[in-house]
């Protein structure tokens, strides 16, 4: 998915391209997912969050005007989690406006935001759409637009910082920093309602929170943030995977959907399928259909399915025991790329032809 109305910037020069699907597909990608594309921007470690540089003003508001939103694509994940926040400092420290929509986002899109009555003039201000989907691989997608506002010299916007923590890309040993993904139809609500609410002003200055949200020219996010008791937040670091819990406390094997109770934070590939060892029980994570779970060492995500089974949950009687015991096989295509927003969209065929990774479907 991507967002075209305020018009984003797609481009390396910071304008908006109306034929941003040729010029720069990436802009449907989730954030730390994409290879390079053919404009010789990278949507990895190199790119800002909103995947390119902002430059000139593509809509004027007025404060308290309803911003009008509109978006491309069809693959809307199961919804997720979507927020709105504003930049008057080039991206640096953003600050919420309106409510952070919760566990249904994108089905179906929201139709406006509304600029708070009360906010500052800025003839350059960042407009930013996260949003975390709800099934398939954790994912961020974030698209930005330069608009200017019309408000009060003295003005300011009372919000929240996006809600963010560290999920789930690494490089190096660094790990992004992400906003809130559900998890397993886990809104995980607490995250939000917990933040405290801070103020900005029209040099971007907060006052309540703590400092910047995202480093000067959008750097990686190598620290910690805090986050609510009881949450299972997981993090990928350069050993693996982590979680609040210790330890992967699994025999489950892979290709078999685990049954009983688990220990640790345990993951594996069911017959189709992510499971998670959490609280003592087995939770599965669906693919969505014409994939199944792939795990490359530490790394579980949903895959096209190549072997031309269709198999569901009601199949698996019909598995052999081999089968169990052999799990998944990795395809050449999985051992070479990173797992895309593609992965899950049911629109696409099962064997598609060759050519350029365009993410056309998000």
């Amino acid at each position: 998915m991507a967002m075209t109305s305020p018009c984003a910037f797609f481009k390396s020069n910071g304008d908006c391209d109306l034929n941003f699907q040729q010029n720069f597909p990436e802009a449907k990608s989730p954030i730390g997912t994409s290879s390079p594309s053919g404009n010789g921007v990278q949507v990895v470690a190199s790119a800002p969050l909103c995947k390119q540089k902002p430059t000139k003003p593509s809509a004027k508001y007025q404060a308290g005007d309803s911003i009008p939103l509109k978006f491309f694509g069809t693959a809307s994940h199961g919804g997720g989690n979507c927020e709105f926040a504003l930049s008057y400092n080039d991206g640096r420290n953003f600050i919420t406006i309106g409510k952070p929509i919760l566990g249904n986002c994108m089905q179906p899109a929201p139709k406006s935001v509304q600029i708070p009555a009360g906010a500052p003039s800025g003839a350059k201000v960042i407009f930013a759409w996260f949003w975390n989907n709800k099934e398939g691989n954790r994912e961020l997608y974030m698209n930005c637009a330069m608009i200017s506002i019309t408000g009060s010299a003295g003005g300011s916007i009372k919000g929240f910082l996006p809600a963010l923590f560290n999920y789930p890309f690494t490089k190096g040993g660094k790990t992004m920093a992400y906003t809130l993904p559900p998890l397993n139809g886990n809104t995980f609500g607490n995250m939000y309602s917990g933040r405290k609410p801070i103020t900005m002003d029209g040099q971007g200055k907060i006052s309540g929170g703590s400092g910047d949200v995202f480093p000067t020219e959008y750097t990686f996010y190598s620290g910690q943030l805090p986050t609510a008791s009881g949450a299972n937040v997981m993090m990928v670091t350069a050993d693996g995977l982590q979680s609040g819990s210790q330890g992967r406390g699994t025999t489950a094997k892979n290709g078999q959907d685990p049954t009983g109770k688990c220990s640790g934070d345990a993951m594996v590939c069911g017959v189709r399928d992510i499971f998670q060892c959490l609280n003592g029980a087995w939770i599965s994570t669906p693919c969505a259909p014409e994939t199944k779970c792939v795990a490359v060492i530490d790394t579980f995500y949903c895959d096209r399915d190549t072997s031309g089974s269709k198999t569901t949950k009601a199949d698996t009687s019909s598995k052999t025991s081999a089968e169990g015991e052999a799990g998944p096989t990795e395809t050449s295509s999985s051992k070479k790329r990173k797992p895309t927003d593609d992965d899950t969209d049911s629109t696409k065929t099962k064997n598609p032809p060759k050519k350029k990774k365009n993410n056309d479907d998000e």
